[in-house]
């Protein structure tokens, strides 16, 4: 919200996913398992993080939720 990026495939990806998509791949790997979903295979991993992004920028949006600064990170709470 803050920058106003619209969260789509072609607009906002992993490196993974970038490297992917050229001729030559280098080999960039960042983001391609999540512990907490073993499962999830790699080429949905950017896309679950697209939508997960979405979901909060919807919260916030809605005023259900704000971001709370506690010391050095933000929280993600409920207003209700």
């Amino acid at each position: 919200m803050k920058y106003g990026i619209i969260i789509k495939e072609n607009s906002v990806f992993t490196h993974y996913e970038f490297d992917h998509k050229k001729q030559k791949p280098e080999g960039k790997i960042d983001i391609t398992y999540l512990p907490y979903l073993p499962n999830l295979q790699i080429i949905r991993i950017g896309g679950y993080l697209r939508n997960k992004a979405e979901w909060y920028r919807k919260k916030l949006k809605e005023g259900k939720y704000k971001f709370e600064k506690k010391g050095s990170y933000y929280e993600f709470i409920c207003i209700g």
